[in-house]
């Protein structure tokens, strides 16, 4: 009996939403997602406060006119995932995030990006595409992945006095 109780204690907190299930795929909402952004260097970031969120936002709109408010996010119950490509020569590129999954000791985000084909007839202009999206809070380490495949480990590529802070998280290499 005294061993069926842990187990038991386990359900209960799987079933009451404490505890993330194997796999469980979390709903997310878009707070934006387009071809350029200011950020303009490929970057993978779950953001955790209001104030990141904002410095993110404020160089992500760096180069663009005129200014959005922030996108609402409410930190005590959510938390930001932040997919950016790196500058690209021509537009047709993209980058989306498709699916968040909480497993019991990772949150787990697929990507899926896109070029322009060799005979594709593409806007002749830099684009950066970016997605953001809000997310339910959990404290799991990230890992994003592309099509199957690991992405390789990104940095914030910041400015000094941007985005810091111990709450957001990044892929360690």
């Amino acid at each position: 009996m005294k061993a069926q109780i842990p187990l038991l204690v386990l359900m209960v907190a799987l079933l009451s939403g404490v505890l993330p299930s194997s796999g469980a795929e979390l709903v997310f909402r878009t707070l934006a997602q387009g071809s350029y952004s200011g950020i303009g260097r490929a970057t993978n970031l779950v953001i955790t406060t209001k104030t990141e969120w904002e410095r993110l936002w404020k160089l992500h709109q760096a180069a663009g006119e005129p200014l959005a408010d922030v996108p609402a996010v409410d930190f005590a119950k959510e938390m930001v995932v932040a997919a950016a490509m790196a500058q690209k020569p021509t537009g047709g590129y993209s980058i989306e995030i498709k699916r968040i999954e909480a497993t019991p000791t990772q949150l787990r985000i697929s990507l899926a990006q896109k070029a322009p084909g060799p005979d594709a007839i593409v806007k002749q202009a830099f684009s950066a595409p970016f997605h953001f999206v809000a997310v339910p809070k959990v404290d799991l380490k990230p890992k994003f992945v592309i099509q199957d495949s690991e992405l390789s480990p990104l940095r914030p590529s910041f400015p000094h006095d941007s985005v810091k802070g111990s709450s957001y998280h990044l892929l360690e290499p």
